[in-house]
């Protein structure tokens, strides 16, 4: 990613690294009368088994606040999981305004046998500006098989509510959930924790002890 530029002199080095980004991005330059440089952009990293990436996920930089004051530059999205798909955009855009912050770095690495990227979005765009555009900055797809990742665990199921419709959360509600996430059936579900009141706690102790987790 570059750093935010200044108005006037050479543009400030570009760093970080396009295979393993991992940085913030730098605030812009300040301007004439006290106005500011923009903040830099995020740094925003998912470790998953499954990503979904729908809708927006940005680390841009945000404008300079008035004349003469740089954008600052992109910080780093960084997506790792072996199951990946969705329609979002990953942005890490500099920021505009009279001087444009560089772009940052976007990556996302997946299996490709197991993933559906097609509908992804990435983006590292500099900034607009009008005394000066910000660089672009760099984005990448890269396949990984799933090995490298390691074996997926179990999902864990989500915390049962009432499942059989008798608005009350019980014993019967968890016999059910558990039973579904499992495939068969588990009988005698009473009160795991012993502090007398059947609560999610107790829930969450049962499905944590019959999955292992």
């Amino acid at each position: 990613m570059s750093r935010a530029r200044k108005l006037e002199g050479t543009p400030n080095p570009v760093y970080g690294n396009a295979d393993h980004p991992a940085a913030l991005g730098s605030g812009g330059s300040g301007g004439g009368v006290g106005n500011a440089g923009g903040d830099g952009g995020g740094w925003i990293r998912v470790r998953a088994n499954d990503a979904v990436l729908n809708g927006a996920m940005s680390a841009s930089g945000a404008p300079g606040t008035g004349w003469q004051a740089g954008g600052g530059s992109g910080g780093t999205i960084d997506v790792q999981a072996p199951v990946v798909h969705g329609t979002g955009l990953l942005a890490a855009d500099g920021g505009g305004n009279e001087v444009g912050g560089g772009g940052g770095r976007v990556r996302v690495l997946y299996d490709p046998t197991l993933s559906d990227v097609s509908g992804l979005t990435l983006r590292a765009a500099g900034g607009p500006g009008q005394w000066g555009v910000g660089q672009p900055g760099t984005t990448r797809l890269v396949t990984q098989p799933e090995s490298i990742f390691g074996p997926i665990p179990p999902k864990q199921p989500e915390m049962p509510a009432d499942v059989n419709g008798d608005k009350r959360l019980d014993s019967r509600d968890v016999q059910l959930a558990v039973n579904a996430a499992l495939g068969f059936k588990v009988e005698g579900l009473k009160d795991p924790n012993g502090d007398g009141v059947f609560n999610a706690l107790d829930v969450q102790i049962v499905v944590n002890a019959v999955l292992g987790f």
